[in-house]
């Protein structure tokens, strides 16, 4: 400790504080860690960028290094892969139960499908403690689920995400649109453009553009709306949309890490429920695991979401 006792300034030393000081000298204007940062972050691996390999000063082997994207919606729209997949040799051992009531709801499911019926859809939660195996039993269920020809739209949230409003709905609609894997507004345009045929959903198009980063010229009808209308309308969109995939194809949405849905998507997921009782034909999986209460918006918020689902789907 030096300097008056008023203003004292502590110094701290060591290896770690030695590759603090190297990596902000040596990648300037990002926020750069090392890959047991990257670990103990517990966030899933699209929020890392590996950065080159630079010789530095006073560190021989520093290993991987990183650079933490801190906004994921200005990267990419609908990036959240799943961080844990199914491994080939390695079965999952002791989740018999859990495997059975999903298969069997999906199997009545696919035969109420292939009788023409449109009223059969149900919402499946697993909750548990950390550590617990539910993000592999997730990817068990994909892989099942892949292996009879059904359509698997999966994505897994971060803690973070709970503080980007729309963002679980943006990440849905874009992986419904197939429009994850574009680089610029422009290829999105193109890809929505192919998708959306009916005239008279593409006179709404502009409704995109705020959630999936798109530059649809605005129609005359929206940009007579006010605030309150235009909300409405755009909710009342997106079902349609949903609504009009799952008549082509069967469905299964699996959500990794869903107690750390949104609040804006929160509320969508409510109005869908209580209002229209959309995807006739979809079935939905989510995944719900024990966390911090402090990082949930609100418990009784989510036991409402948990209701809204069962009636959504039921």
């Amino acid at each position: 400790v030096v300097g008056h006792p008023v203003r004292h300034e502590y110094t701290v030393i060591g290896r770690k504080v030695n590759l603090a000081a190297r990596l902000m000298m040596h990648y300037p204007g990002v926020v750069s860690c090392d890959s047991e940062t990257c670990y103990y972050s517990k966030l899933p691996a699209f929020y890392f960028n590996e950065l080159p390999k630079k010789a530095m000063k006073g560190v021989k082997n520093p290993g991987v290094l990183y650079q933490f994207m801190a906004n994921k919606q200005q990267i990419t729209v609908g990036k959240a892969p799943m961080s844990v997949e199914r491994e080939e040799g390695y079965p999952l051992l002791g989740r018999e139960k859990e495997i059975e009531v999903y298969s069997s709801m999906l199997k009545g499911f696919l035969e109420a499908r292939a009788a023409g019926h449109k009223n059969y859809n149900n919402v499946l939660i697993y909750e548990g403690p950390i550590g617990y195996g539910k993000s592999r039993l997730l990817a068990e269920v994909v892989y099942r689920t892949a292996k009879e020809g059904v359509r698997v739209i999966s994505f897994e949230l971060a803690k973070t995400d709970i503080k980007q409003s729309n963002y679980a709905l943006q990440t849905l609609l874009a992986i419904v649109m197939s429009v994850q894997n574009c680089k610029s507004y422009a290829e999105r345009e193109r890809v929505l453009l192919s998708k959306i045929l009916d005239p008279k959903m593409r006179q709404n198009l502009c409704l995109l553009n705020d959630i999936l980063l798109v530059k649809f010229p605005v129609s005359k009808d929206v940009s007579l709306m006010d605030s309150q209308t235009k909300n409405k309308k755009m909710r009342n969109y997106f079902l349609e949309l949903f609504c009009k995939f799952a008549e082509d194809e069967p469905c299964v949405y699996v959500l990794d890490q869903a107690h750390f849905v949104d609040r804006s998507s929160l509320t969508f997921l409510l109005y869908s429920g209580f209002a229209f009782r959309p995807f006739e034909e979809c079935y939905t999986f989510v995944e719900e695991s024990q966390s911090d209460p402090n990082l949930v918006a609100d418990k009784s918020l989510m036991m409402n979401l948990y209701s809204a689902l069962a009636l959504w789907y039921a």
